[in-house]
């Protein structure tokens, strides 16, 4: 080969010549004699992909080779075609020895590749504490911000890597920066760790602080069931973010169908009865308002939207018994919750059309007749007397709950003591009477 050297330069199918296939097979003795035979420039010349013998070399994990070739004048720093440097490649194949390597040969320790991420960033969204810290030790920016405006600090604390989020945070990361989905404490509000969240707000994280739609981070936790992340949140997020948000975290919880984040809210003094903003209401096709029609929803109903807009004609009354209906068939538990804390159950019943024509649906709209009268059952446990239209009483009437309903009503209507009894039982379900005795 050395004395035909045009065959040095030759490139095969990957647009490999000779030294990109020496970098890769660990013998020094045979990459020094191809190197040195091999004519000017070999060492930048690119595969198809865009990689350098030393980009092959550390993705192979060869710090024999790596090292020779750094030493060689090969440049540390050129990315291949995914824009992605050799110093990312040794981090992304967990490559330690050579990051340290293309370190000490001055690789740039916040070059930019994909998203405008740095090696820093790469880091922090894989939870690499180690490498984590030799970046910073090396002077990378702990700042940095992607095409998103994402700190790496903001990439840990998502992905929950508490010990990543501690070492940013000792080395000068702000916890109070904003990328375009919000806070870095909205971020740490997907993983749900307590500890990053309880970190963050240590430092001076604002929990008030509101996405362009109105969401805290509290509602983000709620949503996904992060009762511990929660539990965290609840005494530091002003009552007034939460109002001019225009929504409850119990719309948060109830859609994300977790009971134990509707308890934990309630029981916080959370108003079950709080309705969506107009502003909210109108990101949804079906104008939901209440937490109880969001736990409606987020079971999946078979019902299709366009029939509650038809059966609804838009009333809040109708939207309300219809979510209460269609949720219970899946959880009577959360609803019986949610009544217990003072949901107002009269409004289920306002019909703006009383007793004249209207499409209002019968049961076997619904997954279960059977259900569907036994919600109204439940329901009249935590009211007076109230009015059914028409058309449901058509309906409840070829139930066999109708008698213990009509009952019911009429204690309602005649007998004041009798609702005073219903309302006594109500309390006891949601506290414990022992203490009064």
């Amino acid at each position: 080969m050395a004395v035909q050297p045009e065959t040095l330069s030759r490139v095969d199918e990957r647009g490999w010549i000779p030294l990109h296939e020496a970098a890769v097979q660990g013998n020094k003795r045979i990459l020094e004699i191809i190197f040195s035979a091999s004519p000017p420039g070999a060492a930048q010349c690119r595969t198809l992909k865009g990689e350098t013998p030393l980009f092959l070399a550390v993705v192979h994990g060869l710090r024999e080779i790596a090292t020779f070739l750094l030493q060689n004048g090969c440049n540390p720093d050129l990315q291949n075609d995914e824009q992605d440097s050799p110093l990312v490649a040794a981090i992304l194949n967990d490559q330690y020895d050579l990051a340290t390597l293309l370190l000490r040969y001055n690789a740039k320790v916040d070059q930019i590749g994909p998203l405008n991420r740095t090696a820093l960033h790469e880091s922090a969204f894989l939870g690499l504490e180690n490498f984590v810290y030799l970046l910073l030790e090396s002077g990378a920016n702990p700042n940095a911000s992607d095409i998103k405006q994402k700190t790496p600090l903001a990439l840990a604390a998502q992905n929950g890597h508490l010990n990543v989020v501690e070492v940013l945070i000792q080395k000068g990361a702000h916890v109070w920066c904003e990328s375009e989905s919000g806070t870095i404490l909205f971020d740490a509000a997907a993983s749900g760790n307590p500890d990053i969240i309880s970190l963050l707000l240590d430092h001076g994280a604002d929990p008030n602080v509101p996405l362009h739609s109105g969401h805290l981070p509290i509602h983000r936790v709620a949503y996904h069931g992060h009762i511990l992340a929660l539990e965290h949140l609840i005494p530091v997020t002003k009552v007034n973010a939460v109002k001019e948000s225009g929504m409850s975290p119990l719309h948060s919880a109830a859609a994300g169908g977790h009971a134990q984040c509707v308890e934990m809210l309630l029981k916080a003094g959370y108003d079950p009865n709080f309705m969506l903003h107009p502003r909210v209401r109108r990101n949804y096709d079906d104008e939901r308002r209440s937490a109880l029609f969001f736990a409606s929803f987020q079971q999946r109903s078979s019902v299709h939207p366009l029939a509650v807009r038809r059966w609804s004609n838009g009333e809040p009354g109708s939207y309300e018994l219809f979510a209460a209906l269609q949720y219970a068939l899946k959880d009577e538990v959360m609803l019986r919750m949610i009544l217990n804390h003072g949901y107002d159950v009269k409004r289920c019943f306002d019909c703006p059309y009383g007793d004249s024509s209207h499409d209002y649906p019968s049961m076997d709209e619904l997954n279960d007749q059977r259900h569907g009268a036994q919600v109204v059952r439940i329901m009249l446990d935590y009211t007076d007397h109230v009015s059914f239209c028409t058309k449901l009483k058509d309906t409840l009437e070829e139930q066999k709950q109708w008698p213990e309903i009509c009952h019911i009503q009429s204690k309602n209507c005649h007998d004041p003591l009798h609702v005073s009894k219903r309302l006594l039982m109500t309390l006891h379900k949601s506290i414990d009477l022992t203490d009064f005795v």
